[in-house]
């Protein structure tokens, strides 16, 4: 999702879209909301809309709908192909001859599968180049609080 990068990282295309919901380089850095932040997906105007399904906003998630978000991130993860289709059940789980696992490397030292992997599982640059032992708690808190 574009509010995982920063302002100099998000293509023209999102900066534009984030121009309509009212950002500014500075308020995008500082995670600030904007007056239109404010609104209900239905009272947004169309162009609105249109700028927060750019930056991977939903009506569910910019309206917070709990359960429409998390049936969502299912819906999502459910359509991606799994990774390991094709690989034999007797393949090693690691590198035997790589004994480097990917958690030592920043986002950008890894491969474009491992980000893609580490996408999947919700992790963006931001969070893996974050405090991940504190995303994980959060992401475990999360779960917790949805069963």
């Amino acid at each position: 999702k574009a509010w995982d990068y920063s302002w100099a990282e998000l293509t023209e295309a999102q900066r534009n879209a984030a121009l309509i919901l009212e950002f500014d380089q500075g308020m995008w850095e500082a995670g600030l909301k904007t007056p239109a932040c404010e609104l209900s997906w239905d009272e947004m105007t169309e162009a609105q809309e249109d700028a927060a399904a750019l930056l991977g906003w939903n009506k569910a998630t910019w309206d917070g709908n709990k359960d429409n978000v998390v049936e969502d991130q299912v819906n999502d993860v459910a359509a991606v192909e799994d990774p390991l289709d094709g690989v034999p059940d007797s393949a090693p789980l690691e590198d035997e001859a790589n004994d480097d696992k990917a958690w030592d490397y920043s986002w950008a030292e890894l491969t474009e599968e491992q980000r893609d992997a580490a996408t999947l599982l919700g992790w963006s640059k931001a969070t893996w180049d974050g405090d991940r032992e504190k995303v994980v708690e959060d992401q475990v808190d999360d779960v917790a609080a949805v069963q």
